[in-house]
């Protein structure tokens, strides 16, 4: 795969990452085992900023309902859900998505299936209590 191609998919992985958690690019670059600096060079190169990118998911966001759906390989949406932690650093919140809980099934007594690729342990403890509590 070339760079660019490499740069224009993880692009493209970021400003679908940053709808639903507050990631830095270089972080995101971390987990991804992208080149940050090689990535900043084309983004120069490219006039790409990281605050075109947020300003656009604004945007988008804005222009669409609170919950973007997913589609899934089966046709059925999915809503990407996001917990807001009142009052939080940055440097919480960075820390928080290094500890994250992988693979999360949770199968519902009436059968749904939740599958959550990955998410920190508060935020999965909410989700938890709010399905608790309707």
């Amino acid at each position: 795969m070339k760079a660019s191609e490499l740069y224009t998919k993880t692009i493209e992985g970021y400003k679908q990452e940053i709808v639903v958690s507050p990631i830095t690019l270089s972080d995101y670059c971390k987990t991804h085992h992208v080149n940050y600096k090689g990535i900043q060079l084309w983004m120069s190169r490219n006039s790409i900023t990281v605050a075109q990118l947020k300003k656009e998911i604004t945007a988008h966001s804005d222009s669409s309902s609170d919950f973007p759906a997913v589609q899934t390989e089966s046709g059925q949406q999915i809503y990407p859900l996001s917990f807001q932690v009142g009052g939080a650093k940055k440097e919480d919140i960075r820390k928080s998505s290094y500890s994250c809980v992988k693979g999360v099934n949770i199968t519902f007594p009436d059968g749904v299936i939740v599958s959550i690729k990955e998410i920190t342990p508060e935020d999965l403890n909410k989700f938890i209590l709010s399905c608790n509590t309707h």
